[in-house]
């Protein structure tokens, strides 16, 4: 789906788009032990390996 949008700007209480030598926060809560997956969503970026998997313990 990215793909076919590929100037789709996100911007919600879960995703922010960040432009080359921006810095911006997005603060998440867990509650409980999880595996978490952060990645980017911007096409071809997470088979670039951009993405980190946590273990929230």
């Amino acid at each position: 789906m990215m793909r076919q949008m590929p100037d789709m700007v996100h911007q919600d209480g879960n995703t922010v788009t960040v432009k080359p030598g921006e810095t911006k926060v997005l603060t998440w809560e867990f509650n409980g032990e999880i595996d978490v997956i952060f990645a980017c969503n911007v096409p071809g970026h997470f088979e670039a390996g951009m993405f980190k998997a946590v273990d929230i313990k």
